[in-house]
């Protein structure tokens, strides 16, 4: 059985996926890590978003978030890493610093 590759932009990001459950199953966890984000449980964010990047590489954006919450847990070698991560995958360096001005 093949499997499906979609290719999904966003923004300047690019992002394949291999299966369509996969993409559902990654979504779904970014949706919830999103939810525990803006309720302020960044613990279960951070584990979230893990798994998802467990099932498929990630987006930058995401990668982004991800910093953010690791930013306020003081996991600071955590949040440059994944700040670098995000940039490599195509996140421009302009949302980064957004991103560390909202923060402060």
């Amino acid at each position: 059985m093949k499997n499906l590759v979609l290719i999904v932009f966003f923004g300047l990001c690019c992002y394949t996926v291999n299966s369509q459950s996969n993409y559902i199953k990654y979504f779904e966890l970014i949706e919830l890590a999103e939810h525990k984000k803006r309720n302020k449980d960044f613990k279960s964010a951070i584990n979230l978003y893990n798994e998802a990047f467990l099932i498929e590489e990630g987006r930058g954006p995401d990668y982004l978030q991800l910093a953010s919450c690791y930013l306020e847990t003081g996991e600071y070698d955590k949040v440059i890493e994944n700040i670098n991560t995000s940039v490599e995958l195509g996140v421009p360096m302009r949302y980064v610093l957004r991103l560390k001005k909202e923060e402060e």
